[in-house]
């Protein structure tokens, strides 16, 4: 979904009509949907923003510095390391590391993953919630719209984490396949 289109959906959420370029609620828009974007991919390991990659240690001092589109790591594979500003620090000093992140690249595209409508609700809910008193000059709007963003994130999260988990194939399958002969 590009952000006009966006934009005017999280608008109408709001009862403006439309979204007209240069308006107030236009430049709330575009103001708040970077940090916006980064707070929603921040929100949880989502499979559609998660990499995986290996490292390389260019000095062989233990020290590893993070992919460019890194936000946040979710997982190293290593036993005793610690993070120092944008590197990873092993003690053991390995050659390679392996890591799993959260990617920065789907907030800084400005495109948002249409095969994910519950995520696209809740940053529509979080967006509402940033220009909601601007917009409508209800600063009570604020707390309505945050607590929806909560629920949408909750939900889009446990469908996104219960989708990468399955295979949806019997668990038995392949014992009950066999032949006993």
């Amino acid at each position: 979904m590009d952000k006009l289109t966006f934009f005017s959906q999280c608008l109408s959420l709001l009862g403006d009509q439309e979204f007209v370029m240069d308006s107030p609620a236009a430049r709330a828009c575009e103001l708040w949907f970077p940090s916006v974007m980064l707070e929603a991919v921040s929100y949880g390991p989502w499979s559609f923003a998660t990499k995986e990659a290996v490292l390389e240690c260019p000095e062989g001092n233990g020290r590893f510095p993070l992919p460019e589109d890194c936000l946040k790591l979710l997982k190293v594979e290593a036993g005793c390391w610690r993070m120092a500003g944008r590197e990873v620090v092993c003690e053991e000093a390995p050659s390679l590391l392996q890591v799993r992140f959260l990617s920065n690249d789907v907030a800084l595209a400005e495109m948002l993953p249409d095969h994910e409508p519950l995520f696209v609700e809740a940053v529509k809910c979080l967006l509402a919630s940033k220009v909601a008193a601007t917009v409508t000059g209800k600063p009570q709007n604020v707390s309505v719209f945050l607590e929806l963003y909560r629920r949408y994130a909750s939900d889009a999260l446990y469908h996104d984490v219960s989708q990468r988990g399955s295979n949806d194939q019997h668990p038995l399958k392949d014992i009950l396949d066999r032949s006993i002969l």
